[in-house]
């Protein structure tokens, strides 16, 4: 069965720190639905225990550190995803580049993404192993 985990406007989003950790399951597949992203600006996140029967896109977000993030800095409204106790700030992730994202998804009629960042439970290492 797929169960809503997580939903917030984007106007809320921006500027703050994301923790699915206290409203989703751990082991699950999570999925962002593109549409409402893009359309109704909310990022509303599912979950599921079996694997996806819809389509969906799977993209890894440039961790901090990597070359490639340091060069093109995240552009643009940001949000931070919450990495665990004891650490400060999270990992920034661009709203504007994660809207683009969801609309080239949804011309391809995708509908759904998996995005690393997001759908993994980032401060919990059984979700993170069991999800890579």
């Amino acid at each position: 069965s797929v169960q809503k985990a997580y939903e917030i406007s984007l106007s809320d989003l921006e500027n703050t720190i994301l923790d699915i950790a206290p409203v989703s399951t751990p082991c699950t597949f999570r999925l962002i639905d593109c549409g409402r992203f893009s359309k109704q600006r909310t990022l509303l996140i599912y979950e599921t225990t079996d694997i996806p029967k819809v389509g969906y896109a799977t993209i890894s977000y440039p961790w901090v550190g990597n070359v490639c993030n340091e060069r093109v800095p995240p552009e643009g409204k940001l949000f931070r995803v919450a990495q665990g106790p004891g650490t400060t700030g999270g990992d920034p992730i661009s709203i504007s580049i994660l809207d683009r994202v969801c609309f080239l998804a949804t011309v391809e009629n995708i509908d759904f993404l998996w995005l690393d960042r997001l759908c993994i439970r980032q401060e919990d290492p059984v979700d993170k192993k069991w999800q890579i």
